[in-house]
């Protein structure tokens, strides 16, 4: 599932059904918040967790693991100015196992 959501644009996101029904069933949907931002991917619990992408409402992008709704495990966050961040992460924040790739 990582492979493909890595091979995917933002726009492509959409392949992936909405998510229907109670959270806690979902497993694998897209779902878009009040404020405009997607999250398509893998759901346990109703919580974001295993592979998923999130695309944030000022453009930036995430594209990898998720336990209980924060980024943990290997992972890349595009910036809307197109930096990159790939690398671990812990408990939502950048770990120290990591690069920044600048755009220009």
């Amino acid at each position: 599932l990582l492979a493909l959501l890595l091979s995917m644009e933002a726009k492509d996101l959409k392949e992936l059904p909405v998510c229907k029904g109670e959270r806690s069933s979902w497993e694998v949907c897209s779902f878009i918040y009040e404020d405009g931002s997607k999250y398509s991917g893998s759901w346990k619990e109703g919580k974001m967790n295993g592979e998923g992408t999130y695309i944030y409402r000022d453009g930036g992008t995430y594209v990898g693991d998720w336990k209980d709704n924060k980024k943990e495990g290997d992972g890349t966050y595009t910036y809307n100015d197109g930096d990159k961040y790939v690398g671990d992460w812990k408990k939502g924040q950048k770990d120290v196992f990591g690069s920044y790739r600048w755009n220009n």
